[in-house]
C-alpha cells in the first residue's frame, strides 16, 4: 500500500509509519527528493494540530531537519491553511503539518507544502517513497546543525490582515450571532478570536483543552453537534471546522446543514453578481450533480476531477480558474490562499451575508441538491473487493437506471475502507441502491 494517500500520510500513532523513528527516515527521503529537483530546503515551517502524539512527532522532525543543517520554525498548534499561507508569503522553502485532519485522535499524519504553499504532486510523493530506507547517517557528519527559531508573530499578522481584507468595505452586521465549532482542534484559539475582532458575536464550542479530544463528537464530521448548538442558542448560523482547519460545513438558523457544494454555489453566484469574472468551478466525482446544472444555467463552466483538494487545485490551475472544492467542505479560492482554508471560506460566506443582508438559507433557497447517500465499508483488501465481478455487475446495473444520476464506489485514500455514493431523484430508492452495493462488497470481502 502506498505511503501517501489523497491527503498526505496518515495512520495510527505508534504503528508504522506514524512513529518517531520513521520521522528521520521520511525527512531524509524528502530532502533527497527535493535536492534531485533542485529544491533543497534551507528553512522549514513546522506546525501541528492538537493530538496528544504531536509533541513527540514534532520533536523528532525538528531533530531530523536540524541534523541536516536546516533551520526550523516550529509554530506549535496551528491550522493547516495558516501554515500553507505562511509558507507562501514568506521566505520559507517547505511546510510540514503534523495532522491526521478529520481522523480520530489516536491517528496522526504528515502533510507537506512547497514554497508556494501548495501540496506536492503525486510524482514528488512517488520519488520520496523510492528513497525511503536509504538513510545514511554518515552523510550528516559534516553538516552544520540547523537552528530552532522563535515563532514569528508577523506570519500570523499577515494572515489576519488577509482575512480582514475580505470584509473590507462591507458593513458587518454586528448583531450576527455565530456558533463556531473548532473540532477541539487547530482553530480553537485563532478562529473565534479573528471572527470576534471582525465584529461578529461569536459563541465558540469545541475548543481544545486536555479534557477533550480532536474530532470527538464535534467538528465538520459530526454535523449534529453544531446543528444542536445553533438551535439551542438561537444563533444566526454555525460554522464547524475539521481538526486541522482546512475544511468546514455550515448550518443555517433552522439547523439545515450546508456542505461544500452549496458553499461553492453561493460563492460563485455572489462573485458573478459583484461583476467578478468566474469562468468556471472545479468539483470532484463526488460533487452533487445539481451544482453542475445550476452553474451551467448561469453561464459558469464546471469540471470534475478525482477526490482530493490537491487534484482540485491542479485542475483549477490547468484551466486558469480560481474557485473549486469538495462536497466535504474543502473549498479553495486561489486568489486568497494556495490551499483549502476553512476560515477564509467562512469569511467569504459571511461577507456575502453582510453585503446582501440575507440569511444563509435565503441565499441558498433556490438551489436544491439532488438526493445523495453516502456509506463506507471497512475492508482490508479494498482492491480485490472492488474488482470482484459480482460487485462490478451490481454497480453497473444501478448506474444504468434512469432514476440514478451518479454512482461512485472507490477506495479511501486515507483509511482501509471503500466509500459508496449514489445520487438520484428518489431518496428511498437511492438508499436501497447503496445498501445493495454495500452487501455485495461485504460478501466479496469474506
Amino acid at each position: 500500500m502506498p505511503l501517501f494517500g489523497t491527503d498526505g500520510v496518515r495512520g495510527v500513532y505508534g504503528e508504522h509509519p506514524i512513529t518517531e523513528a520513521f520521522c528521520d527516515e521520511l525527512i531524509h527521503a524528502v530532502i533527497t527528493t527535493s535536492s534531485e529537483l533542485g529544491l533543497r530546503p534551507r528553512r522549514v515551517l513546522l506546525g501541528s494540530d492538537t493530538r496528544p502524539s504531536r509533541e513527540k512527532l514534532v520533536s523528532s522532525f525538528v531533530d531530523a531537519f536540524s541534523l541536516r543543517g536546516i533551520d526550523v520554525m516550529a509554530l506549535g498548534v496551528v491550522p493547516s491553511p495558516l501554515l500553507a499561507y505562511s509558507v507562501a508569503n514568506s521566505s520559507y522553502d517547505l511546510g510540514l503539518m503534523v495532522t491526521a485532519s478529520h481522523n480520530p485522535s489516536s491517528d496522526n499524519g504528515f502533510k507537506f507544502f512547497n514554497a508556494e504553499g501548495r501540496k506536492f504532486p503525486v510524482i514528488w510523493e512517488e520519488r520520496v517513497e523510492r528513497h525511503l530506507g536509504a538513510n545514511d547517517r554518515s552523510s550528516q557528519q559534516n553538516l552544520v546543525v540547523g537552528s530552532m527559531k522563535e515563532i514569528d508573530s508577523g506570519l500570523f499578522e499577515k494572515y489576519r490582515m488577509a482575512c480582514a481584507k475580505v470584509l473590507r468595505e462591507i458593513e458587518v452586521n454586528y448583531e450576527l450571532t455565530i456558533v463556531v465549532d473548532c473540532a477541539n482542534g487547530a482553530w480553537s484559539e485563532t478562529a473565534p478570536a479573528l471572527l470576534s475582532a471582525m465584529g461578529f458575536h461569536v459563541i465558540p464550542v469545541g475548543q481544545f483543552d486536555k479534557s477533550n479530544q480532536i474530532n470527538d463528537g464535534c467538528g465538520s464530521t459530526s454535523p449534529r453537534f453544531i446543528r444542536d448548538q445553533v438551535l439551542m442558542r438561537n444563533a444566526d448560523l454555525g460554522i464547524a471546522f475539521d481538526g486541522d482547519g482546512d475544511r468546514l460545513i455550515m448550518v443555517d438558523h433552522l439547523g439545515n446543514t450546508v456542505n461544500g457544494d452549496q458553499i461553492l454555489y453561493l460563492l460563485a453566484k455572489d462573485a458573478k453578481e459583484r461583476g467578478e469574472d468566474v469562468p468556471g468551478v472545479v468539483g470532484t466525482v463526488m460533487t452533487n450533480g445539481a451544482l453542475n446544472q445550476v452553474l451551467q444555467e448561469q453561464g459558469i463552466s464546471f469540471s470534475r476531477t478525482a477526490v482530493g483538494d490537491r487534484n482540485v487545485m491542479e485542475e483549477m490551475e490547468a484551466r486558469g480558474w480560481h474557485l473549486g472544492g469538495e462536497t466535504s467542505g474543502h473549498v479553495i479560492n486561489s486568489r486568497l490562499s494556495p490551499a483549502g482554508d476553512g476560515l477564509f471560506t467562512a469569511i467569504q460566506v459571511l461577507a456575502t451575508i453582510c453585503r446582501t443582508k440575507r440569511a444563509l438559507n435565503e441565499l441558498l433557497g433556490e438551489f436544491v441538491l439532488f438526493d445523495q447517500v453516502h456509506d463506507s465499508v471497512v475492508i482490508d483488501d479494498t482492491s480485490s473487493a472492488l474488482e470482484d465481478p459480482s460487485v462490478q455487475a451490481i454497480i453497473e446495473k444501478i448506474r444504468s437506471r434512469d432514476d440514478v444520476s451518479q454512482v461512485v464506489v472507490r477506495p479511501s485514500g486515507t483509511e482501509p475502507v471503500v466509500r459508496i455514493m449514489v445520487e438520484g431523484v428518489q431518496l428511498n430508492k437511492v438508499k436501497a441502491y447503496v445498501e445493495s452495493i454495500r452487501r455485495s462488497l461485504v460478501k466479496a470481502s469474506t
